[in-house]
């Protein structure tokens, strides 16, 4: 195709050739919330400030509302409002590329393996993937360790 100057320029791609539709700047952006959220606790549990008595300890009342205070819709948490909005604002393909990372990078899938763990991705019913990044501890060091071995480096 020619447009008035010429013809269109090809860019090539900053990253290596796999079909993948994450942008990988924007999965190490969410490795990083997910690091930061996992390092602030899911809200489980009281912290060392909290002052609780043996009373209090075995509420099941107070026990249930700790539980949904983290990890709820509508939650007050930035860092889990934020990295839930990133995560559900990507398109379904982009989300499976996410989940195959994060699984590459758990087993040290190599880049043969790509295809593969993206199909069994693409395969798996629904999934809120969000949810799963959430509850996954290590979710983070697996997509970093999953971009790394596609060669996608952190390059921000």
């Amino acid at each position: 195709m020619r447009s008035r100057s010429g013809p269109i320029p090809v860019t090539k791609a900053p990253w290596p050739a796999f079909d993948i539709t994450l942008d990988p700047a924007l999965a190490y952006l969410i490795a990083d919330l997910s690091r930061e959220y996992a390092a602030e606790g899911d809200g489980l549990y009281p912290t060392d400030d909290e002052d609780l008595d043996d009373n209090e300890e075995d509420d099941p009342i107070l026990e249930a509302e700790r539980r949904t205070d983290g990890g709820t819709p509508g939650s007050t948490d930035p860092i889990e409002n934020e990295l839930r909005d990133m995560i559900e604002g990507l398109n379904v393909d982009a989300q499976k590329d996410l989940l195959a990372l994060i699984w590459l990078g758990r087993d040290d899938g190599t880049p043969e393996d790509w295809h593969r763990v993206r199909r069994q991705a693409t395969e798996t019913p629904h999934l809120h993937v969000a949810q799963y990044v959430e509850e996954t501890p290590l979710a983070s060091d697996y997509l970093r360790s999953g971009l790394a071995n596609l060669g996608y480096e952190d390059d921000r």
